[in-house]
């Protein structure tokens, strides 16, 4: 699995939201949806092409700022020499 954290220090997500978010993920399935945040739509794509144990993970860092963690597959894909010009 790839772990990609993405952190700021700017104002910070609220603890309502986190707790929205991570109920939206609970609840997909029975058709809520939560408006105004774009990490959902996100989300919901991730886990849609990989499945449940990927995704994203958002969290509060300290008293400033967000940290979102992003959960991806890692997909190797085995190369053709014949089809690769870098065959070194």
């Amino acid at each position: 699995m790839l772990y990609l954290f993405v952190e700021d220090d700017g104002v910070d997500i609220s603890e309502k939201v986190i707790e929205e978010f991570e109920t939206t993920r609970q609840t997909a399935a029975k058709g809520s949806k939560m408006t105004g945040i774009g990490l959902d739509n996100v989300d919901t794509c991730i886990r849609i092409t990989f499945g449940e144990e990927y995704g994203l993970k958002l969290e509060r860092c300290g008293e400033r700022g967000t940290s979102v963690t992003f959960r991806l597959p890692v997909i190797r894909e085995e190369k053709n020499c014949e089809e690769s010009h870098d065959c070194g």
